[in-house]
């Protein structure tokens, strides 16, 4: 026979991680916490200038009849849309940004919102949160927790310094249409793969 709970599941694991979180921050220190390394991405190691990006081969993605060159692919003004049909059309803010200083929202957040693993999504998040966020940014009352400077954090924080208030809702609007898709999987193992940093 089952015994019922009145307690949610999800709510007896919040909790145990609020107290895990208080006991930890008691026993170190509430600043003593360092990021480890594998956290979050690096920056790429500096090695010289790196070569200038080739604007004549076509580059090409599976499932998409989409191709851009190099530096068709790194240009902060002109997201590369893979995967035209997956999504409405974008504002000019979130497709091409505003130079020299906003970069295309959908560069780093990607035209479907799902974001690069460097990137937070913001598919389906309220309009008002993704506002909030930007203004907190703009502030600095929101601020990374990485050591140093770290290059998305420095973009965003460029962005977020340089865009109007129209913008800003503009782009916050449109990723809040948008649905999120599940692109990662979790697994729990004992050991990880060694990572390197390649750039």
């Amino acid at each position: 026979m089952r015994r019922s709970s009145s307690l949610h599941p999800g709510a007896t694991c919040c909790a145990l991680a609020l107290l895990a979180g208080a006991v930890s921050a008691t026993a170190i220190g509430q600043n003593d916490f360092v990021v480890p390394n594998w956290a979050d991405p690096m920056n790429p190691p500096a090695n010289g200038a790196p070569p200038p990006p080739d604007d004549r081969m076509l580059l090409r993605v599976p499932n998409s009849r989409a191709a851009f060159t190099q530096a068709q692919v790194k240009d902060l003004f002109a997201v590369p849309d893979w995967h035209p049909d997956s999504h409405p059309s974008m504002p000019d803010v979130v497709a091409r940004g505003r130079k020299p200083s906003v970069y295309a929202c959908g560069y780093c957040h990607l035209p479907d919102g799902t974001g690069r693993p460097e990137n937070a999504p913001l598919a389906g998040l309220p309009a008002e949160y993704i506002v909030a966020q930007v203004a907190a940014m703009r502030s600095g009352t929101r601020r990374s927790a990485a050591k140093g400077a770290y290059l998305p954090i420095e973009f965003m924080r460029t962005v977020a310094e340089h865009a109007t208030e129209p913008e800003v809702r503009e782009a916050a609007a449109y990723f809040a249409t948008l649905c999120l898709t599940r692109r990662v999987r979790i697994v729990e193992t004992e050991r990880v793969p060694v990572t390197r940093v390649a750039g």
